[in-house]
């Protein structure tokens, strides 16, 4: 009998590897279902109009926050914790516009 051991890969974004960490990140925010949220492709419903879709949009964007968060390294992380307003905690949007700005400029890909 066999067993297959399978192990992640895991590729933490640092100061010189943008390109390289956004392809699989795209990936696993596409597969969370996140990644029209941090991209801006969807924007929040209006709670009072459609509260299941805006809380559903909350989800979706902290869970965004959260993946986007455990793939950064420790320089990324400081600069997030200095850079991004305490009001957007756990807001996947805000987070992937700050490290695209920091990283692509106005390269209107990422």
């Amino acid at each position: 009998m066999t067993s297959k051991v399978t192990r992640e890969t895991k590729i933490l974004l640092t100061t010189d590897n943008y390109a390289l960490w956004l392809l699989p990140m795209k990936a696993k925010l596409h597969k969370l279902k996140s990644l029209t949220v941090v991209t801006g492709a969807v924007v929040c419903p209006n709670p009072k109009a459609d509260k299941a879709n805006a809380e559903l949009y909350t989800q979706l964007n902290k869970d965004a926050y959260t993946e986007i968060i455990l793939h950064l390294n420790q320089e990324n992380l400081a600069l997030v914790s200095t850079k991004l307003p305490p009001k957007d905690e756990f807001n996947g949007y805000a987070l992937w516009q700050l490290l695209k700005s920091q990283y692509a400029g106005s390269d209107l890909t990422s």
